[in-house]
């Protein structure tokens, strides 16, 4: 039997070593010679017996998985390109659409970014997104620069800089994440709600919030990280919101792999920008369309692009139920102890 001790030591190795791994990502032969070494040693703890009560107690299977997932999505896979710029010689001969219900598929797309200047609709787009892809879940927008008519009926932190009580939410999803893990030990999935934070204008948000002691790591960044990596389980999402992609900008130095995990909507001049490494007559043909669409957008993931046909959207309040009660998940902890007690 495996004990408890050393499933905690194999989890950290595999944990330590996908960290590892997202930081030399651009180094490929390494990261798939790793990849082999990780997945035998995926392979030997799988087959080895465990106490399943210890794991769930502890939560150590499922911190294994997330790591060799986040490896997974790391590394490109047989046949997937791993940049945009590999389709640039392709025969295609048209981008192909983007189904905007795929946003829905957290496998698929665990996280979004909206990239665009100024005055290209970026925050109508996500209200566009939320209310047709993801109606019913709770939604929590950071946005120190909000006025009075921006996100009108949702939930905004942060206004007129009030960045305290960004922080005080950045530290309680970090506390749900881990509750939510216990939930998906319970087997009590299904009943856990879908979340999104809208993060507005990324890098500044980031310069702004300051950590609350010397040496610790700068507060969005520590609560990204693990939204990225486990959220998508947990039915955690998060939209950027950023007018630059670059890892400089948004302050990733050295996560720049972070960046995999995000579907990608370019608006405006920045959708005529994406395209500027596919061949000439691709590009040519893509640019004829971007020219016919009210709002150009370009939408890539995964080491592909494709063209977003956005629809005319109107600015309106989100739906009914939109906005949860973020104690439902801590009753039903609360349920669940006593039960077990």
């Amino acid at each position: 039997m495996l004990t408890g001790t050393l499933a905690s030591l194999l989890a950290g190795v595999v944990v330590w070593e996908a960290s590892k791994l997202e930081e030399t990502a651009e180094e490929q032969f390494e990261v798939r010679l790793a990849a082999r070494e990780l997945r035998r040693k995926e392979l030997a703890y799988r087959s080895s017996s465990y106490d399943l009560r210890m794991q769930q107690e502890f939560g150590l299977l499922p911190e294994v998985e997330e790591a060799i997932e986040v490896l997974y999505r790391t590394v490109p896979q047989p046949g997937e390109p791993e940049t945009e710029e590999a389709i640039a010689g392709g025969d295609e001969d048209e981008l192909p659409l983007f189904e905007v219900s795929r946003i829905q598929d957290p496998d698929f797309c665990p996280c979004i970014a909206i990239i665009g200047v100024p005055g290209t609709g970026k925050s109508t787009l996500i209200k566009y997104l939320i209310q047709t892809q993801f109606p019913g879940s709770e939604v929590i927008v950071f946005d120190p620069e909000a006025e009075p008519h921006d996100w009108q009926g949702y939930r905004v932190l942060g206004k007129e800089w009030q960045t305290d009580e960004i922080l005080d939410q950045l530290e309680s999803d970090q506390e749900e994440i881990q509750q939510r893990g216990r939930l998906i030990n319970r087997g009590r999935k299904s009943q856990l709600q879908q979340t999104l934070r809208i993060v507005e204008e990324t890098p500044t948000l980031i310069e702004s919030c300051k950590p609350k002691k010397s040496g610790e790591d700068n507060p969005v960044i520590a609560w990204l990280l693990p939204m990225v990596r486990l959220g998508r389980k947990r039915r955690m999402r998060v939209f950027l919101v950023s007018q630059e992609w670059s890892v400089k900008a948004l302050g990733l130095e050295g996560l720049g792999s972070l960046r995999r995990s995000f579907a990608r909507f370019y608006l405006a001049e920045d959708a005529y920008e994406a395209i500027r490494s596919l061949s000439p007559l691709l590009r040519s043909k893509t640019k004829a369309w971007l020219d016919e669409q009210e709002r150009p957008c370009i939408v890539g993931h995964r080491g592909r692009l494709y063209r977003f046909p956005i629809p005319h959207l109107a600015i309106a309040q989100p739906i009914e139920g939109s906005q949860s009660n973020q104690t439902d998940i801590r009753r039903l902890l609360e349920w669940i102890d006593e039960e077990d007690s």
